[in-house]
Formats: C-alpha cells, sequence, structure tokens
C-alpha cells in the first residue's frame, strides 16, 4: 500500500478494524541514511517484494508529498490508495511509464517513499512504544486485534534478509483466522433476552434493598441479638435468596413467638418481595441453563484467544520482539457484552459456564491493556 495522507496513528486505528483485504501491515522504522538506501532498493525491487508478501500481508509506504485526494479518510473509513497488494507502484504513472523517463521516474518514487517512512518514524516510535536503541525494528499491526508486534532487526540488516522475513511472515500469516470477523461474531451473540438483564438485576437490587431495610427495622424494633443480626447479615449478603429461606430466618429469630410479631404486616411484605424476588430471578436462571449465550462466548472467546496468542507466538519467534497495544477499539466493541456477564455473574445465581465466560471475556478484553 501506498498511503499518501494519513496521520500515523488513523493508519494503524484504520488497518486494525477497517481495511479487509490484509491480515498483516508491516510499517519499517529504519530512519538512517543506510537504511533509506536500503529501503529504495527494495522499493525499485518492488516486483519481488510483491510476490514475496502475497495478498495476506501488507508493506507500508508513505509520500509526505501526496495529494490528500490519495489519502485516507480522516472518518476511518475507505482508504484512498493506489491499486495493488503489498507494494502497489505498478499502477502509478511512474512505474508505468514506458519511455525514456521510466528509470528516473522509478527512482524518483523510490527515494520520496523511503524518506517519507524516516520522517514518520518519530510518530511511529511513539504509537508502538518504541526507544532509539530499538531501531531498526519491522512493526507488524494485526487486523482485527487491538495488539501490534515489534521485531527488532539486525543493525546489519540486508534487502534481502528483509525478503526472507517477509516471506517467513507470510507462510506464518497464510493460516491466520479473520480476527475482526470472529470479535463482530462474539459481539452479535447478545440475544434479545440479554437486553432485559439490566431492568431485572435493577428491579433485584432494589426489592434486595427493602428488604434487607425492612429486617433491620424488625430488629431494632423487637431487640433482636447478636445471633438473630448474624442471620440477616448473612441472608442478605447472600442476595436474600429465596422465599424458603426467609422463613427458615424467620422462624430462627430469637423473638419469634412474640405475638406482636405475628400480627407484624411486615411479614407478609417480607414474604411477598421474596416471591418477587424469585420470579425476576426466573429468567437470569434460564439464561444460564439454557445453554444458547454463555457457552457460545466462552468457546468464541476462548478460540480467539488461542489463535491469537499462536499467531503472536509464531511471529515472535522470528525475531526478539515485544507486543504493544496500539488501539483499543476493538476491545471497546466488546464493553456491552463484558458488561452482560458482569450482570448475569453478579445476579446472585453464579453456575459454571457463566464463570468461565467472563473469565475468558476479561482476558479477550484486558490483553494489552
Amino acid at each position: 500500500m501506498l498511503i499518501t495522507s494519513a496521520t500515523p496513528q488513523e493508519l494503524i486505528d484504520w488497518f486494525h478494524v477497517k481495511q479487509e483485504k490484509q491480515r498483516i501491515m508491516c510499517v519499517m522504522l529504519a530512519p538512517e541514511l543506510e537504511d533509506q538506501q536500503k529501503l529504495k532498493d527494495l522499493i525499485l525491487g518492488f516486483s519481488a517484494a510483491d510476490a514475496v508478501l502475497g495478498g495476506e500481508v501488507a508493506f507500508i509506504l508513505l509520500d509526505p508529498t501526496g495529494s490528500s485526494a490519495v489519502g485516507l479518510d480522516r472518518g476511518l473509513g475507505e482508504v484512498g490508495a493506489f491499486s495493488g497488494v503489498a507494494l502497489p507502484l505498478r499502477d502509478t504513472t511512474s512505474f508505468r511509464d514506458l519511455t525514456d523517463e521510466w528509470e528516473h521516474h522509478r527512482d524518483h518514487v523510490a527515494k520520496t517513499s523511503a524518506r517519507g517512512m524516516a520522517r514518520f518514524v518519530p510518530d511511529f516510535m511513539q504509537i508502538f512504544n518504541v526507544e532509539p536503541v530499538d531501531l531498526p525494528c519491522l512493526c507488524l499491526v494485526v487486523h482485527g486485534v487491538d495488539e501490534s508486534i515489534v521485531l527488532s532487526l539486525d543493525k546489519e540488516w540486508t534487502t534481502e534478509h528483509l525478503k526472507e522475513l517477509l516471506q517467513k511472515i507470510r507462510i506464518i500469516v497464510d493460516g491466520t483466522p479473520n480476527f475482526k470477523k470472529e470479535i463482530s461474531s462474539i459481539a452479535g451473540l447478545l440475544p434479545k433476552s440479554l437486553e432485559r438483564i439490566q431492568d431485572l438485576v435493577n428491579s433485584i437490587g432494589a426489592k434486595t434493598s427493602q428488604i434487607s431495610k425492612i429486617l433491620d427495622q424488625m430488629l431494632r424494633r423487637y431487640d433482636g441479638s447478636a445471633e438473630d443480626r448474624r442471620m440477616v447479615v448473612s441472608y442478605v449478603a447472600q442476595g436474600c435468596q429465596g422465599r424458603k429461606i426467609l422463613e427458615d430466618v424467620l422462624a430462627r429469630f430469637s423473638f419469634k413467638e412474640s405475638e406482636k410479631l405475628h400480627r407484624d404486616e411486615q411479614i407478609l411484605r417480607l414474604l411477598r418481595l421474596a416471591d418477587e424476588l424469585d420470579s425476576r430471578r426466573a429468567p437470569l436462571i434460564e439464561l444460564q441453563r439454557g445453554g444458547l449465550f454463555i457457552p457460545s462466548v466462552t468457546e468464541q472467546a476462548q478460540h480467539w484467544i488461542e489463535s491469537r496468542d499462536k499467531l503472536f507466538g509464531e511471529l515472535e519467534s522470528l525475531l526478539p520482539g515485544k507486543q504493544i497495544a496500539t488501539t483499543r477499539i476493538n476491545r471497546n466493541q466488546l464493553t456491552l457484552i463484558k458488561s452482560a456477564l458482569e450482570l448475569v455473574n453478579t445476579s446472585g445465581e453464579v453456575v459454571g459456564k457463566a464463570v468461565a465466560a467472563y473469565e475468558w471475556i476479561i482476558k479477550l478484553v484486558g490483553k494489552g491493556g
């Protein structure tokens, strides 16, 4: 890709989540003059590099002198770029020219692009958390993943060594899944029934608070003992679970024989609230037992993480390197599903599947952040 108008962060964000053609984008950070010459030589021999990269890997070249009309849309929409896959110079005027000036034109484009990349190195260094001592390096932006990889290059790197590295990257990427589609699939698992969870949990919380308040008033009104208070604290702490448990608590109060208690209308109100709590918890219990939502989230989130870790592990085995978070766009897309699982997980009806799903989503959302 030859991008002519975009800030480095816009370019990174766009590749992470908007573009659909490549799985990995290579950003070369090599600003020294000898590095620029090597990069220029790589561009002049673009056909060989293009063949090495294939259709899954992009190698970005930036030209600061280019027209904004050929640049990246500021809204992270479609990209205006020269057609092609990796080093798409074949369709530019300078590289199509068949006149006697063709060699001069190609040399000019290659030199300008090499200088353009050097000019943007400081901006990319900040994005990829690269220190001067880390240069030169090759940064790999993975489509659909918020993290990128920085691979350290030898100070004496050559274009041939770089092409060998790019070929290894291509082989690794060939079997890489479309992470963006997998993230969208996970986010799309939220069924309509989950839209009721917030209302249900709010209602459950309100009624639990009412029960707690009434029990506290009763303890004060009937001068409840320390054991009475311990039972109430335990019952409330466990979410006021079920009418039968409440009846057991009432039957064990030290003042259970009080005639005034038997006439107390608050007893009926407590039992009614307990029944209402049970009815509101039923949909949450059914949601967890139904096997429609939570197990699917668990399975897909686990698959996403395992696939991502496998890809990153293979890429990091090529050269010394590190992972760095370069965007939060995908992570932000999972906010709704994470919130929904938190509600299920804290509703007082925790089961194994909900816990497992929540743990995988936490890993998914928290990676690199």
